[in-house]
């Protein structure tokens, strides 16, 4: 806003920050990029102000509102969070499990063997539903596999 003090446009912690910044920029010679917020209307805005040097005595300053960006970003990291955590309570198996070539049981990572089913469930979101198959009725039920058959 031509004409208008600094003072006049930004609160005191602010004010003080730019006074910062554009003596940089006239000493430097370089763009000086900061963000700061403000309550406009009862709501937090996000401001980026880019001040460059005009010559030795002058500056332009460049005032946008980034409240978009800057919101999107925090809504990116907090799913990056909520990923991060939910990764950390995916449960997967992988490698070379070792299983009981007669009674199926697993040996866990602490050398202690573990029925199946319980071991999977430990370490996996599998649940379990029991029947029998054909095979086993014959061999460990033969009445039942015998009425079953007719």
């Amino acid at each position: 806003l031509p004409g208008k003090r600094l003072h006049d446009l930004l609160p005191g912690e602010i004010n003080q920050r730019t006074l910062g910044y554009i003596s940089k920029a006239l000493y430097s010679g370089t763009v000086q990029v900061f963000e700061f917020d403000l309550q406009v209307h009862g709501k937090k805005r996000f401001y980026e102000n880019r001040i460059m040097a005009c010559g030795s005595e002058a500056v332009l300053s460049i005032i946008r509102d980034v409240t978009d960006r800057v919101e999107a970003e925090a809504a990116k990291e907090q799913l990056i969070r909520e990923l991060r955590d939910a990764l950390t309570k995916i449960k997967t198996l992988r490698g070379l499990i070792p299983i009981c070539s007669s009674c199926k049981k697993i040996r866990d990572d602490k050398g202690y063997w573990n029925q199946l089913e319980l071991y999977l469930q430990e370490h996996s979101e599998a649940e379990f539903s029991h029947g029998i198959c054909d095979d086993c009725m014959k061999a460990w039920y033969p009445d039942y596999a015998k009425k079953s058959d007719r």
